[in-house]
């Protein structure tokens, strides 16, 4: 872009979110600057398939009767991903399959032998994020008979896969 008389405004290079731009007069170099061209954020479609109250009855706790007698336990699970393709095309193949997931942490969670709530959390993400198409796993773990004194105790959590924009 010129600018005035014979100086010239040149964009030499840009990579990422730095660029370096020259002003050159009587084709010599006279000026450079390099800096962060600041970029507007691009949006990202997140859409949530909602799995509410999954039950199933494990071992979990710290206590000796936690440790002999399983549990219920009630799992609710969100999962971020992008709908758009399976909402254009109305095919199993390009939606992820909850009840595959479903399944999955059904079969883990029975056969589990947990301490904490929050490592049975943690491994019910790891199972939803193993699929490609989940960006995000949000994971609510509860055990309605942990407290007397209380209708229910629980963790929710929430991962990402690498990459994927921040919960």
């Amino acid at each position: 872009m010129a600018c005035h008389g014979c100086d010239q405004w040149r964009l030499l290079a840009r990579g990422g979110a730095l660029a370096a731009v020259a002003l050159w007069r009587d084709d010599r170099l006279f000026v450079i600057y390099t800096g962060i061209v600041h970029r507007p954020p691009q949006k990202v479609l997140m859409d949530h398939i909602v799995i509410r109250e999954l039950r199933a009855r494990c071992i979990i706790g710290v206590d000796a009767d936690e440790r002999r007698n399983p549990q219920e336990v009630i799992i609710d699970v969100v999962l971020g991903h992008d709908a758009t393709a399976a909402g254009r095309s109305d095919r199993l193949a390009d939606a992820v399959d909850y009840r595959d997931i479903t399944s999955k942490v059904l079969h883990m969670v029975e056969g589990s032998r947990f301490c904490l709530v929050e490592a049975l959390a943690q491994r019910i993400a790891d199972i939803c994020l193993d699929n490609g198409a989940v960006m995000q796993a949000e994971i609510t773990v509860r055990k309605p008979a942990a407290l007397a004194a209380v209708r229910e105790v629980g963790i929710r959590i929430t991962r990402a896969r690498a990459g994927s924009p921040a919960p």
